[in-house]
């Protein structure tokens, strides 16, 4: 494994971030322990509330979870360990957390509607026939083709955005992942037309019923419902209910356009956001998708309810959403980071990150508005908040479970939040519950999982009649 060699700055870290090298006290003995798993050399970002970081860190893990955490030279004095690894030269970090992203549909097809498409077909042409041609077989091949690209990008958990018409399959599929989130399957009861997907509420509050019933692991299903205007008052209200009866959170999609405002203000008198939280909707439960066309009242809905937002800058930005002349991302309480899907094409989280930074710097003129270290703050501790498991993941603490991603930053770390954020790092190793799942930067099994998903692509393709090629033309 190769070893880069960055400069060490001498005393703290610069602008951002600060360095110790003192341990922390968490399993101090002068006898030596056994880990089962001792990382060490490498600078580890425990963003923790004092958001230490160390130098020449290092992680003890037994029985999953995290035992001691601090500089090299105590931890190696205090522990041993038959599974040590050397960080030299590399970033440790909580385990990245995907807080919005599609892993079924048009997640099989990544790259395919072209970039001169009609913008008002990019659903119903480019996305939904996907999902309504995908069989059991097709959503199991796509969750692990997706699952397998977030845990290559460092990430250890993950929102589903509510999606999953074939629920069964796709937890069946992600079952030997080592992935931990949650999914929801597909439900709303307002389309604008008969069709394909058309229930009624009641149908949709049974089939959320019904996924809610299904085994679970490491990935929980949740309560999702699609959102925006085309989930009833009653749907909502329902899902809502179901979140606290079998102690879940949820997510919907909300205004990534006006459309939704126009839709909610002629139908209820009210923004959408206030609608929800008139209904009783919104509380700390609460993960809404996208929120970009936002009223100063949704605002002050959302941070008195304790609800978490989700910015997914990619799509935002390429579905011409308007984000930097009315975003309000900066001004709202609890925040996470996603990738959605067909409309950013890829699940690099630590980019969207990065992206996240920049549109605000842009939109507000001061690149002071979204710093690095907010962003990470916004995509790991604040994803784990959304998933409900702060107190389990999103910091590296001692108790907490061992989910860690390492990085190679590719520069030398002279402000590590900015080398995290704007450097496209590379993970090198992910570690879930202590247990390894990427080995520099591949998955057991990568091969036969990237196989079946080009298969399921051909088949939804066939099915659907959507084209297995776009643009440019390949030459034989």
């Amino acid at each position: 494994m190769g070893r880069r060699q960055f400069v060490r700055v001498s005393g703290t870290a610069a602008v951002g971030s600060f360095v110790l090298n003192a341990p922390q006290s968490g399993a101090s003995s002068r006898r030596r322990d056994a880990a089962e798993l001792l990382l060490h050399g490498g600078i580890v970002v425990t963003m923790d509330a004092k958001r230490r970081v160390f130098r020449d860190g290092a992680i003890a893990v037994r029985e999953g979870a995290i035992v001691d955490i601090g500089s090299s030279a105590s931890l190696l004095a205090r522990w041993t360990s038959s599974s040590k690894i050397d960080l030299s030269g590399f970033v440790a970090t909580p385990g990245l957390i995907n807080s919005h992203i599609h892993i079924t549909g048009d997640q099989l097809l990544p790259g395919l509607r072209p970039d001169d498409s009609v913008p008002s077909e990019h659903l119903t042409k480019w996305g939904l026939p996907a999902y309504q041609h995908s069989r059991p077989e097709d959503d199991r091949a796509a969750a692990r083709f997706v699952a397998l690209q977030m845990l290559r990008q460092g990430s250890t958990g993950f929102i589903e955005a509510g999606t999953c018409r074939h629920p069964a399959a796709v937890l069946d599929g992600l079952a030997d992942m080592g992935i931990r989130g949650s999914i929801g399957t597909w439900a709303g009861d307002r389309w604008p037309e008969p069709g394909f997907f058309s229930m009624t509420t009641d149908q949709a509050l049974r089939r959320i019923h019904d996924a809610l019933a299904l085994p679970q692991e490491r990935v929980q299903v949740w309560p999702d419902v699609l959102g925006t205007a085309i989930c009833s008052d009653d749907l909502y209200q329902g899902a809502a209910r179901l979140a606290r009866e079998f102690n879940r959170h949820w997510t919907f999609h909300m205004s990534p356009s006006p459309s939704d405002i126009t839709a909610y203000r002629a139908r209820t008198g009210r923004d959408p956001l206030v609608q929800l939280d008139h209904l009783g909707v919104l509380d700390d439960r609460c993960v809404v998708g996208h929120a970009i066309h936002i009223s100063d009242a949704e605002v002050a809905a959302l941070n008195r309810s304790g609800a978490t937002v989700v910015f997914s800058p990619h799509s935002a930005l390429r579905l011409s959403s308007g984000v930097t002349v009315v975003g309000r991302h900066p001004d709202l309480k609890r925040m996470a980071l996603g990738t959605d899907a067909l409309s950013s094409n890829h699940v690099n989280i630590l980019n969207a990150a990065a992206l996240a930074c920049n549109i605000y710097a842009e939109a507000r003129k001061s690149y002071a508005t979204v710093t690095a270290e907010r962003a990470l703050e916004w995509l790991i501790p604040g994803g784990a908040n959304a998933l409900g498991w702060l107190d389990r993941t999103g910091t590296l603490e001692v108790g907490k479970w061992a989910d860690i991603a390492v990085f190679d930053v590719g520069v030398p770390v002279y402000n590590v939040a900015n080398a995290l954020v704007h450097s496209s790092p590379r993970a090198v190793h992910v570690f879930i519950e202590g247990k390894q799942v990427v080995h520099d930067g591949h998955v057991k099994g990568e091969q036969a999982i990237h196989k079946d998903a080009v298969e399921a692509a051909r088949r939804v393709a066939q099915r659907s009649g959507l084209p297995l090629a776009t643009g440019w033309p390949l030459l034989d």
